[in-house]
């Protein structure tokens, strides 16, 4: 099993950081910085808020010799905002979000969908899920194997 949770969240924690800070992050987030987090915390109520899981890490495909050679790895991204502008704010986040794991890591969007917030309806939430097939011995991320 490969475990490259801590660089995922790293590096996107790292992207939403650098976007708040740029000229067009200031405009699009109204001079807002996003908490990132690796777990909901309902006592939050600091927005824009993200959450970065992973919600699986699976065997995918073995070597001959018995050992795991790719695993499939799941992402879950949840990104929160109550603001009066809270559906520019989440799209543009879930674009960050997608640019650093589609393009950064290799990961596949697999799903994207405004929720409805069931604990506090004042607040917007888009959810994401990405996924893909790690190569344990390299790290390399793949959408398929074959």
């Amino acid at each position: 099993m490969v475990d490259i949770f801590s660089q995922v969240f790293t590096v996107s924690q790292q992207a939403f950081i650098d976007y708040a800070n740029s000229e067009q992050g200031k405009i699009s987030l109204y001079n807002k910085s996003p908490i990132v987090s690796p777990s909901y915390e309902p006592i939050n109520t600091t927005f824009p808020y993200i959450t970065i899981e992973e919600k699986s890490n699976i065997f995918a495909q073995k070597e001959l010799g018995g050992n795991e050679k790719f695993s499939l790895i799941m992402y879950e991204i949840n990104i929160y905002d109550n603001s009066i502008y809270h559906i520019s704010v989440c799209r543009n986040l879930a674009n960050v979000c997608n640019e650093t794991l589609s393009r950064r890591f290799g990961f596949k969007r697999i799903f994207q969908e405004p929720m409805f917030n069931v604990a506090d309806s004042t607040i917007y939430r888009i959810l994401q899920r990405y996924n893909g097939y790690i190569d344990n011995q390299t790290g390399i991320i793949y959408n398929n194997i074959k």
